[in-house]
């Protein structure tokens, strides 16, 4: 049905989108429980990577799911639209939730579930209604500075004050840090993937992939200190907004795609947008924060360095 709405040349990227979504948001979860068992770091510092890697079987399994889940999604870049793939990647939030629950014995309660069910519903319904119109694949470095430098600035803000933070208000803003910037790293992709389908290696002669890997890992890094930092139902709502809200604005304003259609068209995907981001907030609030943490303090608790 989607594939029939939104034209054969999207069912391939969608398809792949939505395995982008599983991979990742199994990859999360398993990612957030090796790194609440990891050595508390103050700040976003590499050596959380190295401990993970040598620590927690976990993590590393969530890892390969989400270098898996990044391959799919680069896919699906190189192939549709961002103002298409962007919003079904909001699907990992309800995966990474789902399976969180089932790792720490705590399966999602039928208001999660609702909330769940409203955020997919939204996201078949602006997939099978938006029709974008097609942009471009690179844009002038100039055009990009605005949100490298915006992002950035923020994230090395976050970074050095936050650890003053209740565990909660620290989660969210190095999650909300950590979504813009992979919002950056997407329509990164796009552009690497494109290049590369027309000039394979000759991409490596432009700016973007290594703009593309700088930003990626400050994102990862920011990542994983917000997963440590406290509850999954803390970080993850607001890196699951904030992703694909920055990566749709980027491909309007910077690639110049847009959707476009009836005016009944058009109301329909404003409401399943706003639709969406209120399930994945509902999403958040629900999540049950009663139980500590193994090795982090409270969800209202101060976080203190080492």
């Amino acid at each position: 049905m989607v594939a029939a709405i939104t034209g054969g040349t999207q069912a391939f990227p969608i398809v792949l989108a939505l395995a982008a979504a599983v991979c990742i948001g199994l990859g999360m979860a398993l990612e957030h429980r090796g790194a609440t068992r990891a050595r508390p770091r103050p700040s976003v510092h590499p050596g959380l990577v190295l401990d993970l890697l040598r620590s927690s079987p976990a993590w590393r399994a969530g890892l390969l799911l989400t270098v898996a889940g990044y391959g799919l999604q680069a896919a699906a870049f190189g192939t549709g639209r961002l103002v298409i793939v962007e919003p079904l990647l909001t699907l990992a939030l309800v995966v990474s939730l789902a399976a969180s629950g089932l790792l720490s014995h705590r399966p999602l309660t039928h208001a999660q579930w609702l909330a769940a069910v409203a955020t997919a519903g939204a996201v078949v319904v602006f997939t099978a209604v938006a029709t974008p119109a097609a942009g471009r694949a690179t844009a002038p470095v100039g055009a990009w500075a605005p949100w490298l430098g915006g992002v950035g600035g923020a994230l090395a803000l976050v970074a050095v004050v936050s650890p003053r933070w209740t565990a909660r208000w620290r989660a969210g803003a190095l999650a909300a840090c950590a979504g813009c910037a992979f919002g950056i790293s997407d329509a990164l992709t796009k552009s690497v993937a494109v290049g590369i389908g027309r000039g394979g290696w000759e991409v490596l002669a432009h700016w973007f992939p290594y703009a593309l890997a700088g930003v990626g890992v400050a994102a990862f890094l920011a990542q994983q200190t917000a997963y440590q930092a406290g509850r999954l139902a803390d970080a993850q709502p607001a890196l699951s907004v904030s992703e694909p809200l920055v990566g749709s604005v980027i491909g309007v304003t910077v690639l110049r795609e847009h959707v476009h259609g009836s005016p009944v068209a058009t109301a329909a995907v404003a409401v399943a947008v706003v639709v969406m981001a209120a399930g994945v907030i509902a999403l958040g609030r629900l999540a049950d924060r009663a139980l500590p943490v193994p090795g982090l303090p409270l969800a209202g608790g101060p976080v203190r360095a080492p």
